[in-house]
C-alpha cells in the first residue's frame, strides 16, 4: 500500500481521475453549503440561556367547530403564571413590531424594531451589556436599551449613545444601556427595548377583576422558563386550571359563553419553524428544511454512485495487474487495502478542493442574497465539523470502494471475464439509481415551478391599477386624516383613495380574528370567530371589489358606524338565505349587514378565502392611538406612478415636513407575500440542477470508458458494414433503457413528495395530469442529456480507423 502506486494509477487514467475528483469536490462543496444552511436553521435560539427549559406561549381561542391560534398572549400572562405556578421561574414579554417615529436631536427616523419590554425579559434572555447595568435597565418608565449597531447609526458611537435622550412616538426616553447585536439566528429580533413601565399609567384604570379579564386578550409575545426537572404537561395543566377557575367565570359574565382559551407552550427551539400561529415572526420553513436535506442526500448518493461506477470501471482494466500482484505474493487483504487507500486519497483530495470551492461560493455572497441567511465559513473550520466531515468522507470512500476492492482482490486470472460481467451488472443498477434521483429532482422542480406560476398568475380579486400604500404613524395625523385624504383626492394623478385600519405587510389589508355573535336564519345568535377588517368609505370602489348584494358604506349616512359588510364566503359559511338585514353582536353592540362584497384574497393564496366582515373604521377608534394605525390606499392613474409618488409626498411633507415619507406599492406587497417561496424554490432549483449536472458528469466519464472498452467491437461492426447511426443507436440504447426504468420508479416517488408539498397551498395545480407531463419532460430532458453526454465519444469511436484500432490491441 504505497502513495507511489496510487499516483501512478492517477497518472495512467488522468481523464477519469479528473472527472472523479471534480464530481466529488463539487458534490462535497454543495453538501457543505447545505450543511451551513440547515445548521443555521436548526440552531435557531439554541444558544439562548436555558434554551431547553424556555417556552414561547401561544393562545388558542376555541369555539364550536373552529379554533384560532395566536403567537401572542396577554401582556399580563407572564407575570401572572410566574405568580400562580411555582414551576414557572421566569418570564419575558415583548410587544409586537410596528413602525415607530424616532427623533434623535432634530432628525427623524422610522424604526420597526423597537419593542416594549421589561427587566424580567433581560433576566430571562441575558443579552450582553456593553454599557449600562443589566440588573437595573428597564426598571423605570421612559428607559431604553439599544443594540450597538443602532446606537452607532443614530449617535456615531456607543459611548455617545449611552445616557442620551430621544423621542419615540412623541414620548421621551433615555438610553440606559447598550447591548451587543443579537445573533441573526434568533427568531425574535429587535434593535431596542422600551421600558414597559412607560405604558403602566394607561392600565391603572383596571380593577383586579378587569386585570384578570385582560388575560383573555392577545397583545404581547410571552416567554417563560421552567425550573429544572419540570414536567411540561403538568405546567400546562396547572395553567389551564388557573384560567378555568379564575378567568373563565369573568369572561362568561361578559357574555362570551362558547369560547375557550387554551395555552400552548412551544419550545423556543421550535419557534423558528412555527408557521401555524397568527402574528408569529418565523423565519424558517419546515418544507424548505426537509427538501434541502433531501437534495443534500441525493447529491451524496449521486457522487457516491459516480465514484463507485468509475472506480469499478477502472478496476476492470486492472485485473491483469492485480492478478500479477497475487502471483508475486500479495495477499487479498493487501490488495484490498491498497485499493481502499487509493479511494481514500481520491476523497481527501476532493474534500480539500471542496473547502476551497465552498469558500469561493460563500465569499461571493450571491447565495446569501437568494436564501436570506448569513453563511459563515468559520463554521466549517470548527474542530468538530472538520473531524465529522473527514470521517464522513473516509466512510464514503470505504463504502464506495470496499465491495469492488474486495471482489477484484479475490479474482483469479481465469475469472476475469466473469468478474467484468458482474461489474457491468452492478454498474447498470447504480446508474439506474442515479437516473432515478436525477428524474426525481427535475420532475419535482418542474412541479414546484408550475405551482408558483399558478400563484403568480392567480387574480386576487382587486383592482389591477397601480396602488400606493402610505402608513399613518404620528399621533398628530389622527386629527388630520380626513383633511389629508381630501387633499390627496384632488391630485390629478390620483384616481381613487380610501383608508384601512392596520394595514399588514403580510396581507393585502389588516385583519383581526374577533369573537362575535352572528344571527342565524332562525333568528338565534351563535358565537363565531371571524376575520374582521376596519375600512373607510369608498373601500369597495377603490379596491374595485364588486358588490354582490346591498350597498357600500357611505359618508352621507351617519348610522353606518353600526353597519357592516361581509364577503361571499361569510354568507356561505353561515348558510344565510339572505345576508341583508342580518345582525352581528360584538362587545354588546349590534351591527346590521347592509352589503355583500365579492370574495377577494386578503391573505396569502396558500390559504382559502376566509369569511370576512368589514366594519366602518371609526367604530373602534375611540382614541388617537387607534386612529394612527391607519393606512391610505391610493389608486393612481396608470402611467403616472412616479408623478403620483412625488405629489403624494409633497402633500404629506406640507403637513409634516420633519417626518420621513415612505410608501409601498401594492404590487410589491403582493410580491413580498411569496418572496420566501420564490427564493427558496430558486435555491432548491439551483441545487437540484447542479446535482443533475454532477450525475451527467459521471455519466460522461463512465460512457467514455465503456466506449473505449468496446473499440474493438465498434471497429468490427464498421468492417461488417454498420453505419454511424446504427452504431450510435446501439451504444446509446442501453442508457435510454436505464432512464426509462428509472422514470417508472421515480414518478410515484415524486407524486408522494409533491402531494405532501402542495398541502401547504389551498389553491394548487391539478396533480395527476401535471405530474405525468412533468415526468415526460424530465424523461426526455434526461434522455437527451444522457445521449449528448456520450455522443461525442461515440462519434469519435465511429470515425476511428478500424485497421488502426484492431492493430493496436
Amino acid at each position: 500500500m504505497t502513495t507511489k502506486t496510487t499516483l501512478r494509477v492517477f497518472g495512467k487514467h488522468k481523464f477519469y481521475s479528473a472527472i472523479n475528483i471534480l464530481g466529488l469536490s463539487t458534490g462535497f462543496a454543495l453538501c457543505m453549503v447545505i450543511f451551513l444552511i440547515l445548521s443555521y436553521d436548526y440552531n435557531h435560539d439554541r444558544l439562548l440561556p436555558a434554551a431547553d427549559r424556555t417556552y414561547k406561549l401561544n393562545a388558542k381561542y376555541v369555539t364550536p367547530g373552529k379554533s384560532e391560534l395566536y403567537a401572542i398572549t396577554s401582556r399580563f400572562l407572564g407575570p401572572k403564571l410566574t405568580e400562580e405556578i411555582p414551576e414557572v421561574e421566569a418570564y419575558g414579554r415583548f410587544s409586537r413590531t410596528r413602525r415607530r417615529i424616532v427623533k434623535v436631536d432634530e432628525n427623524y427616523f422610522f424604526e420597526h424594531e423597537l419593542l416594549y419590554s421589561d427587566q424580567e425579559s433581560i433576566r430571562l434572555f441575558e443579552p450582553k451589556f456593553l454599557l449600562g447595568s443589566a440588573s437595573r435597565a428597564l426598571t423605570k418608565a421612559n428607559e431604553l436599551v439599544l443594540t450597538a449597531s443602532k446606537a452607532i447609526q443614530w449617535f456615531g458611537s456607543v459611548t455617545q449613545a449611552h445616557n442620551a435622550s430621544i423621542f419615540v412616538d412623541g414620548k421621551p426616553f433615555q438610553v440606559v444601556g447598550i447591548i451587543e447585536d443579537l445573533a441573526p439566528n434568533l427568531h425574535l429580533q429587535f434593535k431596542g427595548l422600551l421600558s414597559h413601565k412607560t405604558l403602566d399609567n394607561q392600565f391603572e384604570r383596571h380593577s383586579a377583576a378587569n386585570y384578570l379579564e385582560e388575560l383573555w386578550a392577545a397583545e404581547y409575545f410571552t416567554y417563560v422558563r421552567f425550573a429544572e426537572n419540570t414536567i411540561h404537561h403538568e405546567v400546562k395543566a396547572k395553567s389551564q386550571n388557573f384560567l378555568e377557575e379564575k378567568v373563565y367565570p369573568l369572561i362568561r359574565q361578559r357574555g362570551i359563553e362558547e369560547e375557550d382559551l387554551v395555552l400552548d407552550f412551544v419550545p423556543i427551539t421550535d419557534s423558528h419553524f412555527e408557521t401555524e400561529s397568527a402574528y408569529n415572526m418565523p423565519t424558517g420553513d419546515k418544507d424548505f428544511f426537509k427538501i434541502t436535506l433531501i437534495i443534500g442526500a441525493i447529491i451524496l448518493i449521486i457522487i457516491s454512485i459516480n465514484y463507485a461506477n468509475l472506480s469499478m470501471a477502472l478496476l476492470s482494466t486492472r485485473t491483469k495487474e492485480l492478478g500479477m500482484k497475487k502471483v508475486l505474493g500479495a495477499t487479498k487483504s493487501q490488495i484490498t487495502a491498497q485499493l481502499i487507500f487509493e479511494s481514500v486519497l481520491y476523497v481527501i483530495i476532493s474534500l480539500l478542493l471542496a473547502y476551497g470551492l465552498t469558500y469561493l461560493i460563500i465569499d461571493s455572497r450571491v447565495l446569501e442574497s437568494i436564501i436570506n441567511r448569513p453563511l459563515t465559513y468559520n463554521a466549517l473550520l470548527q474542530p468538530i465539523t472538520l473531524l465529522v466531515s473527514l470521517i464522513l468522507a473516509i466512510t464514503l470512500a470505504v463504502l464506495s470502494s470496499f465491495y469492488p476492492a474486495f471482489k477484484y482482490a479475490k479474482v483469479k486470472l481465469h475469472e476475469v471475464a466473469y468478474a467484468k460481467k458482474q461489474s457491468n451488472m452492478l454498474r447498470s443498477l447504480l446508474i439506474t439509481v442515479q437516473f432515478m434521483a436525477s428524474l426525481l429532482v427535475i420532475t419535482s422542480m418542474l412541479m414546484m415551478k408550475l405551482q408558483l406560476n399558478l400563484v403568480n398568475s392567480q387574480s386576487i380579486g382587486i383592482t389591477e391599477d397601480p396602488m400606493l400604500i402610505v402608513d399613518m404613524t404620528d399621533n398628530r395625523m389622527a386629527s388630520q386624516a380626513e383633511e389629508i385624504k381630501q387633499k390627496l383626492s384632488t391630485l390629478s394623478s390620483v384616481a381613487r383613495i380610501t383608508d384601512v385600519k392596520l394595514s399588514s405587510a403580510k396581507h393585502l389589508i389588516g385583519s383581526y380574528s374577533i369573537n362575535m355573535e352572528v344571527q342565524q336564519n332562525t333568528g338565534d345568535f351563535k358565537e363565531q370567530i371571524v376575520q374582521s377588517a376596519f375600512v373607510s368609505n369608498n373601500f369597495s370602489n377603490t379596491f374595485d371589489i364588486s358588490l354582490v348584494e346591498g350597498r357600500d358604506f357611505s359618508a352621507d349616512i351617519l348610522s353606518d358606524t353600526s353597519k357592516v359588510l361581509v364577503n361571499q364566503s361569510f354568507v356561505q359559511h353561515m348558510s344565510w338565505d339572505t345576508a341583508i338585514g342580518k345582525k352581528v353582536i360584538h362587545r354588546g353592540r349590534q351591527y346590521e349587514v347592509v352589503g355583500v362584497i365579492k370574495d377577494f384574497y386578503f391573505k396569502s393564496l396558500k390559504q382559502k378565502i376566509e369569511p370576512l366582515i368589514l366594519y366602518k373604521k371609526a367604530v373602534f377608534s375611540g382614541s388617537s392611538q387607534n386612529l394612527t394605525r391607519t393606512s391610505f390606499h391610493i389608486v393612481v392613474v396608470p402611467g403616472l406612478e412616479n408623478r403620483a409618488a412625488n405629489e403624494i409626498e409633497e402633500v404629506f411633507q406640507s403637513f409634516y415636513p420633519e417626518i420621513p415619507f415612505e410608501f409601498t406599492a401594492m404590487e410589491d406587497r403582493i410580491g413580498n407575500m411569496y418572496m420566501d417561496d420564490r427564493k427558496e424554490s430558486q435555491l432548491i432549483a439551483i441545487l437540484g440542477y447542479i446535482a443533475v449536472l454532477i450525475a451527467i458528469l459521471g455519466l460522461v466519464g463512465l460512457s467514455s470508458f465503456e466506449v473505449n472498452q468496446r473499440m474493438k467491437e465498434i471497429s468490427i461492426r464498421k468492417v461488417l458494414g454498420a453505419s454511424p447511426s446504427t452504431l450510435f443507436i446501439n451504444l446509446s440504447l442501453k442508457q435510454i433503457k436505464l432512464i426509462v426504468i428509472a422514470g417508472i420508479i421515480a414518478t410515484p416517488l415524486c407524486y408522494l413528495f409533491i402531494s405532501n408539498w402542495l398541502n401547504e397551498y389551498a389553491y394548487r395545480i391539478e396533480l395527476s395530469t401535471n405530474l405525468i407531463l412533468a415526468a415526460l419532460i424530465s424523461l426526455i430532458a434526461v434522455s437527451i442529456l444522457g445521449v449528448v453526454a456520450i455522443s461525442a465519444k461515440i462519434i469519435e469511436a465511429g470515425r476511428a480507423n478500424p485497421a488502426q484500432t484492431l492493430r493496436t490491441d
